[in-house]
């Protein structure tokens, strides 16, 4: 999928307004650095580290997140080097970007919606992310966690700067019963999807996470095996359904609706997906219940909650 202008004037006339735009918010400089140093097989955690202690706000963050029950760690982590050894560097990169994303856009000046029930729907969600990739014996380098995270920032855009149509989009998509990224293409001419995907670009976030945000309600098979979007897809849909904060969608999904709830179950029968995850049904080759599913994953749902009110 393709997320600059194209040749559709409305997504031009979208993709305009924009880039115009002066006030978008901009990733903190602390976030492009460490993923730089990331990406570079020649860098050190110490690198790292210098960089995360820039700011000193960042870091005590991390620490709290590294110490939470979710990432189950036996001991108490009381510094960013034992962080750094003790979770990794991809986890930690992810957690850098994720926490950074959150400062960087403003969460209290909502006006269409409830922006801090939207972080805690999308914090539950990228919990789940990496809870369900784990389950599924799937190895996105921990950037799932970043794509949960960060899959519905679009919305925040649409409501600070075009915020009229995406009123509109919401009222109809409530009246109708309709999913809003529907309506949102039918009023605004582009999803809030394409939106976080081409703000993803702009930031100069992986081509993996641009293509998961912008694919998070049409995922594709990759390679034989789920997509990064296809787990943001059954994420999304898992955390509206267990009520973790709200995702400012009217429409409520049902799971066996969920283009990823397909896809990984059908993953799943075919043999594509290691047997990590013992669901005998599916590995048998039947079908996967949807509501059993659902009661096998009450425990990552309880988990994502409480880590998504911690943040």
């Amino acid at each position: 999928m393709e997320y600059v202008a194209n040749r559709d004037p409305r997504i031009e006339k979208v993709t305009g307004t924009l880039e115009r735009i002066k006030s978008l918010p901009t990733l903190p400089a602390v976030a492009t650095e460490v993923m730089a140093i990331a990406r570079d097989p020649k860098s050190s955690m110490r690198q790292i580290e210098e960089v995360i202690l820039t700011d000193p706000a960042l870091a005590t963050k991390i620490l709290k997140v590294a110490n939470s029950p979710f990432y189950g760690i036996r001991r108490e982590i009381s510094s960013l080097r034992l962080a750094l050894t003790v979770l990794g560097i991809n986890q930690i990169r992810s957690l850098v970007v994720g926490v950074s994303v959150l400062k960087a856009v403003n969460r209290e000046s909502g006006k269409g919606f409830n922006y801090e029930a939207l972080w805690e729907h999308c914090t539950g969600s990228a919990a789940l992310c990496r809870l369900l990739a784990r389950r599924f014996g799937l190895n996105f380098d921990d950037e799932e966690y970043v794509a949960g995270l960060i899959h519905d920032i679009g919305k925040v855009i649409l409501d600070q700067y075009l915020h009229d149509e995406f009123l509109q989009a919401l009222a109809e998509a409530k009246e109708k019963g309709e999913p809003l990224e529907d309506v949102e293409r039918r009023i605004i001419g582009v999803d809030h999807a394409f939106v976080g995907a081409w703000l993803a670009r702009k930031w100069g976030l992986p081509e993996s996470l641009v293509e998961a945000i912008g694919e998070h309600h049409s995922p594709a098979v990759d390679s034989g095996m789920p997509s990064m979007a296809a787990v943001v897809n059954l994420a999304d849909g898992v955390a509206r359904l267990g009520t973790i904060g709200e995702s400012a969608n009217p429409y409520q999904p049902k799971l066996q609706d969920l283009a990823g709830w397909r896809i990984l179950a059908q993953s799943t029968r075919d043999g594509k997906i290691p047997k990590q995850w013992n669901i005998k049904k599916a590995l048998d080759g039947e079908r996967i219940d949807p509501d059993e599913f659902m009661d096998l994953l009450a425990p990552d749902i309880e988990s994502a909650r409480n880590f998504a009110q911690m943040i």
